[in-house]
């Protein structure tokens, strides 16, 4: 201990300290080197008001010096930790503002990567929760890409980290412009939209209406070609549109047709006649050369290579012209339908059938699904100039069911939405015979009926004119079905209420329901029978004691009337 003493002492004496300061001196090292936080506790006034205690008379300025130096260092580095702090912070909420506004197609970006590297190495597992989730909630498909994308952005920022950033912000300011741009598009046609359209009515130039073939088939407009299986639907619709590709029309007898332009139309616009001259010669018959069309037929019930290109060469179609589908098929609410129309410019646009190209999810029976589509056909239609033919099958015949227009497959809004609708049927006298007839136009009076046949080779000859209308070809084909092919059960059903019937021509529905419970029949057949009976209905007694009676459609509604009147007092009276 003296030793030690001696040794303080000298070094007082050498240094100008005595051992307390010295002990202080140490202590003050210790908080320098291992405890900076500490040192800030003990003296918040700053290096200019430090305690005494820590100097010597010899060494002050030399102490202030330092102690002033470790003050501005650590100053500097609390300020640089708080800016990587605050940097960190705004990177983390920038990345959540970006996946939170960001398009489907920008999640999985370079733009994404780089902030995801800009956040703290400790939030990165938490940021790829977070790109997981945000694909999870839009129902994305890249859900399960999150790792590898992650893991190949690495890869390349670790190869050329400088370049990974600018191609990344590049990227991002372009599609941003984009977006900008879609945005500023949907603004306008939302401005556009909002529009009040309404002008007088003489500010409206009068236009005439043009035909492919008149006046069965308009531009610009929706058409309809319906009829039963097996009536020639496809190979009258091939044959007009192989046609029209030769720059023809079919040889109908437009002479003994009404016009189909209407009492109040104005002469017709020669655009598509070859030469520039006029619809129609002297006598009222329209040339029979057009300039060449462009066909798009889309069909889903046949095969192009073995049933499509026979026929069409076989009718002489210019196969340069005329387009078929290949693989899937489109849907009438395709954008890539709508764009391929707008590139080949068509004249002519055939769906064969209607359901075919409706879209997955969309019921033909809906009219709230089936009209926009409607809508948004007709539109490309009246902006390319072009027909569009809507081929459709034809429901059985039914009771109450008479007209051909009724039985179109589908909701109203098709036969609505159309501006020209053809029946194809069969001659009832010659069923070898096929017949369309025009069963609505919209823009005058319908065409003339016109009979045609299929040939052995599978091309359309037309002969000639007919007065036979839509409903009745129909109709007659429908009972002549009926007739031919009778229903064993509906057979019976109408012997068992014919022979109920009686003599007296009457009979009451309890009866009715008494003898299909008798021979089994169901109510729905017994109606059937009904109608095929052509029996009526009638109604006796009181409201709260009404009976329904069926009778026979020559007998008198009074008298059945009477006569049950009568028998009911009989038997009250009895």
């Amino acid at each position: 201990m003296s030793k030690m003493m001696c040794r303080g002492a000298a070094m007082v004496g050498a240094q100008g300290m005595t051992e307390w300061e010295r002990y202080a001196a140490r202590i003050f090292r210790w908080i320098y080197f291992y405890a900076e936080d500490f040192f800030h506790r003990v003296l918040p006034v700053g290096p200019e008001k430090v305690h005494p205690v820590f100097l010597s008379p010899g060494g002050v300025c030399l102490r202030k010096n330092t102690i002033r130096r470790y003050f501005m260092q650590t100053e500097e580095r609390a300020a640089q930790a708080r800016a990587m702090q605050s940097a960190q912070e705004q990177a983390f909420t920038a990345l959540c503002q970006h996946l939170e506004h960001a398009p489907d197609r920008q999640i999985l970006s370079d733009h994404t990567a780089v902030l995801v590297f800009s956040t703290d190495f400790d939030r990165r597992e938490e940021a790829l929760r977070l790109i997981r989730g945000q694909l999870y909630s839009r129902n994305s498909r890249d859900t399960g890409r999150v790792e590898s994308w992650f893991a190949d952005c690495c890869a390349r920022i670790q190869e050329d980290r400088d370049g990974f950033v600018q191609a990344a912000q590049d990227e991002y300011i372009r599609e941003g412009l984009a977006e900008e741009e879609r945005q500023l598009n949907a603004a306008k046609e939302a401005k556009k939209k909002r529009k009040f359209r309404i002008r007088p009515a003489c500010e409206f130039a009068p236009e005439t209406a043009e035909y492919l073939v008149e006046p069965y088939l308009p531009r610009g407009m929706v058409s309809i070609l319906g009829g039963v299986s097996g009536a020639g639907k496809t190979s009258l619709a091939l044959d007009i549109c192989a046609r029209l590709t030769r720059g023809e029309t079919p040889p109908v007898a437009y002479a003994a047709a009404p016009s189909g332009r209407g009492p109040f139309a104005l002469p017709p616009r020669a655009s598509l006649r070859e030469g520039g001259g006029t619809e129609g010669d002297g006598e009222g018959k329209p040339s029979d050369r057009l300039r060449p069309c462009t066909v798009i037929y889309l069909t889903a019930e046949n095969d192009p290579n073995k049933v499509l290109r026979p026929r069409a060469e076989a009718m002489g179609a210019d196969l340069t012209r005329l387009y078929f589908q290949e693989g899937a098929s489109y849907a009438m609410g395709d954008e890539d339908l709508y764009n391929l129309c707008r590139a080949i410019r068509p004249d002519l646009l055939v769906f064969d059938p209607i359901q075919s190209y409706l879209g997955q999810g969309v019921q033909m029976n809906r009219a709230e699904q089936v009209r926009p589509l409607l809508d948004s056909l007709s539109a490309l239609a009246k902006e390319l100039d072009m027909a569009v033919l809507l081929i459709s099958h034809m429901s059985k015949p039914g009771p109450g069911v008479c007209s051909a227009l009724d039985r179109l497959l589908g909701s109203s809004d098709f036969r609505n939405a159309a501006r020209s609708i053809l029946i194809v049927g069969r001659d009832p006298d010659d069923p070898d015979t096929r017949v369309f007839a025009h069963a609505k136009n919209s823009l005058g009076i319908p065409g003339q009926s016109q009979k045609y046949h299929i040939c052995p080779g599978g091309t359309v000859a037309y002969d000639g004119p007919c007065d036979l209308t839509a409903d009745r070809i129909i109709q007659e084909s429908g009972a002549a079905q009926r007739t031919a092919h009778p229903a064993a059960t509906l057979n019976a059903a109408v012997e068992a209420l014919d022979k109920q019937l009686g003599f007296m021509g009457w009979v009451e529905y309890a009866e009715v329901v008494r003898l299909c419970a008798q021979h089994g029949f169901s109510e729905r057949t017994m109606r059937r029978a009904k109608t095929a009976m052509e029996l009526k209905t009638a109604y006796a007694g009181t409201f709260q004691n009404r009976v329904i009676l069926w009778y026979r459609p020559e007998m008198d509604e009074e008298h059945v009337r009477a006569d049950y009147a009568n028998q009911h007092e009989q038997l009250k009276m009895a």
